[in-house]
């Protein structure tokens, strides 16, 4: 039997806690909610997503504080905090998913969790030689795997 997608393990462990995901990305440009929306289950349970590039989109749409961006930049930890806190009140979700990062100035991604017990972002730098399809495709998937342990608390 192969493996479960990230994403798929990530459906059914929301499914199983009862919980709605919504995603709001940047530099992943849609591979999140793609992913996410090619699975049959996640009806009813990812309940919408936004793609934002711009810093006026994030104030605007997400409720990303001006003050965030004027001193951490959009490609930062707290905005990826910031834009997961965001999604996840405009949309009404349990959790919000987010990324950002990853541009000229920068090549790190930056992950954005909020969950109703707290919030927090993570960081990773991609192989410099990986192309923008790759990167994306794994900012999902590590995307995808923290999230699932931290609501299934699996550590491994």
């Amino acid at each position: 039997m192969p493996a479960l997608s990230s994403e798929n393990r990530l459906l059914d462990a929301l499914k199983v806690s009862r919980m709605t995901l919504a995603v709001a990305e940047g530099c992943t440009g849609g591979t999140l909610a793609k992913r996410l929306s090619d699975v049959p289950s996640a009806q009813g349970i990812m309940v919408g997503s936004l793609v934002t590039r711009s810093a006026q989109l994030r104030i605007r749409l997400l409720g990303l504080p001006r003050e965030t961006v004027r001193t951490h930049g959009l490609a930062s930890a707290p905005c990826a905090e910031e834009m997961a806190i965001g999604i996840r009140k405009i949309m009404h979700a349990d959790i919000g998913l987010s990324t950002t990062g990853h541009d000229a100035k920068n090549p790190a991604v930056y992950v954005g969790i909020a969950t109703p017990l707290r919030s927090f972002s993570f960081k990773f730098t991609p192989d410099p030689d990986a192309t923008e399809e790759q990167i994306k495709d794994l900012a999902a998937s590590k995307a995808f795997l923290r999230l699932y342990r931290e609501i299934t608390g699996d550590t491994k």
